[in-house]
């Protein structure tokens, strides 16, 4: 039988979690390592990120009348990525539970719109912005609102991997969280069976 630490002896919760001291270490352990090796994986290759701003020429309108919309978030997926992803794809691809992650556009101070897109492919990345301009260009006109690029998208040249340190040290200590509450959820649900059936 396990016996917890004598400093321990007076607080419950300390003494249960000193008791599995070793599960939760190999736990902790096992899944750190693990999401560094995932991290570092070809689920998550460094992608390229391509920007353009833009503005309206007339009062400029709610950024989500334009930008963040769904037929703008359909027509992307449907030119750049997949309809009906596996659950490898939403690793790989443009897809509707990535989509947030690849595509963003933000209002800026002064009424200008940053439009961003990343992609493993920089000549996608690079495709995927133009597209964004085009649409927000065909929807501002019926708006009445003459859509102007200040700063026109370039063929990004740089990619950017995943901060696997962050990734691994986050995913560490949810795991420990995680198997400590677990481990005093079971301990709790044992003892409230041996009370019943004494």
């Amino acid at each position: 039988m396990k016996t917890g630490n004598p400093k321990f002896a007076d607080f419950y919760l300390l003494n249960i979690l000193w008791k599995n001291k070793f599960f939760l270490l190999t736990v902790t352990v096992v899944c750190t390592v693990g999401a560094w090796f995932i991290s570092r994986s070809s689920l998550f290759q460094p992608r390229y990120e391509c920007t353009a701003y833009v503005c309206a020429e007339n009062s400029p309108p709610m950024p989500q009348m334009l930008f963040n919309t769904e037929d703008v978030r359909f027509e992307l997926i449907l030119k750049y990525g997949t309809i009906e992803p596996s659950m490898l794809d939403h690793f790989t691809m443009l897809t509707s539970y990535s989509y947030n992650s690849r595509v963003q556009c933000h209002e800026q101070r002064g009424g200008n719109t940053l439009i961003s897109a990343s992609d493993e492919d920089p000549q996608k990345a690079f495709q995927m912005v133009e597209t964004i301009i085009e649409i927000i260009h065909q929807k501002g006109l019926r708006f009445g609102q003459d859509i102007k690029v200040i700063t026109p998208p370039e063929m990004p040249t740089q990619a950017t991997r995943l901060n696997s340190a962050k990734t691994t040290f986050f995913v560490g200590v949810l795991s420990l969280v995680f198997c400590a509450i677990s481990i005093i959820l079971i301990d709790s649900l044992l003892q409230y069976s041996r009370k019943k059936r004494s």
